[in-house]
């Protein structure tokens, strides 16, 4: 009941600013959300029990800011990417005006403070997006690595370039993803179980049976992270990784994580 809310913060002496209180109710993509009636009484309309037509509604809002990030009714990251890439490409602007007048090691420590840090903030979060929705993330990242490097748009792979960047210590938005994941959690049972039972691919193709773990998540996780992950593994490393203990575990995940 908002009511009762109104009145708890009155008793504490505290202000419920209404302009600032904008609920975002979460639903799925395939529901509308139900539009509800919500206003903030004033204390004299709580204790009688009778509203005098004064106060004001709380609107309801397709999507919030919290903590930098953009929050919408379908949890779907578009309005956040979009931000970021605003931020970024200014980031990126700035790092090519001054790159030339900077060493390696300053423009580096730029990219990171520009370029880098509005690319990790959040990422365990957004970087679930689609790749479709991600990838001007990805080439804003590469053209500052260009900044960074040296290096001309069409002098080396992609691929390389990453690699190249790998080796400063920069890691791509999906491998900073993968480590936010795995680093905000000390269960590593809960989140190697996907990669410890069901079945997987070999390099030749043929289906293989992996022992099943005590815990577990959820079939859709196992079936989707699961061959993923043996098939960046590779069969030549498979049965090593089951016989390993969990810390040897951890370990081949970061190594797969950098490699990926």
């Amino acid at each position: 009941d908002f009511g009762r809310i109104t009145k708890v913060m009155h008793d504490l002496g505290l202000i419920l600013n209404v302009k600032k209180t904008v609920p975002t109710s979460f639903r799925t993509p395939q529901r509308e959300n139900r539009e509800y009636e919500v206003v903030a009484h004033c204390c004299e309309c709580v204790n009688t029990g009778q509203g005098h037509g004064g106060c004001q509604p709380i609107r309801q809002v397709k999507e919030n800011r919290y903590l930098g990030m953009v929050i919408n009714e379908t949890l779907k990251w578009d309005s956040h990417v979009d931000r970021v890439i605003a931020r970024v490409r200014r980031g990126v602007g700035a790092l090519s005006l001054v790159s030339r007048s900077l060493s390696e090691g300053v423009r580096l420590i730029v990219f990171h403070a520009v370029v880098q840090a509005h690319l990790s903030y959040g990422v365990a979060l957004y970087g679930g997006a689609p790749s479709s929705t991600l990838e001007p993330l990805n080439v804003l990242q590469r053209r500052g690595l260009r900044a960074v490097l040296g290096v001309a748009t069409g002098d080396i792979h992609n691929v390389e370039l990453l690699r190249m960047g790998s080796g400063k210590g920069v890691a791509s938005i999906r491998q900073m993803r993968w480590r936010s994941l795995l680093a905000c959690t000390d269960d590593w049972v809960g989140y190697l179980a996907p990669y410890c039972h069901g079945r997987g691919t070999r390099g030749d193709g043929q289906w293989f049976e992996v022992p099943r773990s005590r815990t577990l998540i959820g079939e859709r996780a196992r079936s989707h992270l699961f061959p993923k992950f043996f098939n960046l593994l590779g069969g030549t490393r498979v049965e090593g990784f089951l016989r390993a203990g969990w810390g040897e575990r951890k370990t081949i995940i970061y190594g797969l994580i950098d490699e990926y």
